[in-house]
């Protein structure tokens, strides 16, 4: 089978009752958890190490995305794709859940992620993100810095990982591709920002890659594509979150 998933198979799997159709999940935005606003710049015909000047947007706001699913649980999500918005806070959503390498969708650019940009997400996610919230972990390597500062670094590393023009050649050629001020895609930052920003660099790939198969694509054809964790089970979050066992169960199905 593809790596897509029935969330109404998953549903009756784990015994919870939904009405969500075949491979899709509502979501409900409640806003922006921890951010920052911050200047972007996207010129995908840009090389990853092209140092030409470049002019920033006025600053946008970058961060974790909150939201409510079907069943009334608290859902963390980061933005896959600068173009498009979700809306204002109360706009329900319908996303496909789709594998990474699904995201972001073609048009608008850059289009899917390959399986080097999908593995570098994966480590990225897997050092970083509470598998508990879908937030920055306190225990990560950026757990000393301000919530909104942890957040909107993640996000902006979302964006350079999905959004630049990487070598496919190895994870290891891809991630000596990242550069917040170099390519493509660049983030104006400094301060705190830029400190974070470099500790999540530096981390990536020590000590070898980590694949994380918790982690999945939300894609709309309206609206801007997510990346979700799903949490790991724990009895709190048995009750109305959905999603847990997922992983598991997309293994046995391949």
């Amino acid at each position: 089978m593809n790596g897509k998933m029935s969330l109404a198979a998953l549903f009756a799997a784990v015994g919870v009752v939904g009405t969500a159709q075949a491979g899709d999940v509502t979501l409900t935005f409640q806003g922006y958890g921890g951010s920052q606003n911050v200047g972007i710049f996207f010129d995908f015909g840009m090389a990853a190490d092209d140092n030409s000047a470049v002019t920033f947007t006025s600053p946008i706001q970058v961060g974790e995305f909150t939201w409510t699913n079907q069943f009334g649980a608290d859902v963390t999500t980061f933005c896959a794709q600068i173009f498009e918005s979700v809306g204002d806070v109360g706009n329900e959503i319908c996303f496909e859940t789709v594998g990474l390498t699904e995201v972001p969708e073609s048009p608008p650019a850059p289009g899917n992620m390959s399986a080097t940009q999908a593995g570098l997400m994966q480590d990225m996610y897997s050092r970083f993100i509470d598998p508990n919230t879908g937030s920055v972990a306190d225990t990560s390597a950026l757990g000393g810095y301000s919530d909104e500062v942890a957040a909107a670094a993640f996000a902006l590393m979302v964006w350079e990982i999905s959004h630049e023009n990487i070598s496919d050649a190895s994870l290891a050629a891809g991630l000596a591709d990242l550069d917040i001020s170099a390519g493509g895609f660049r983030g104006d930052v400094s301060g705190d920002l830029a400190s974070a920003v470099s500790d999540i660099i530096d981390a990536l790939g020590d000590g070898g890659f980590i694949s994380n198969e918790n982690l999945f694509g939300l894609t709309s054809a309206d609206w801007q594509d997510q990346l979700m964790i799903i949490p790991v089970p724990t009895p709190v979050l048995l009750a109305g979150i959905g999603l847990v066992g997922a992983a598991a169960l997309r293994r046995r199905m391949r």
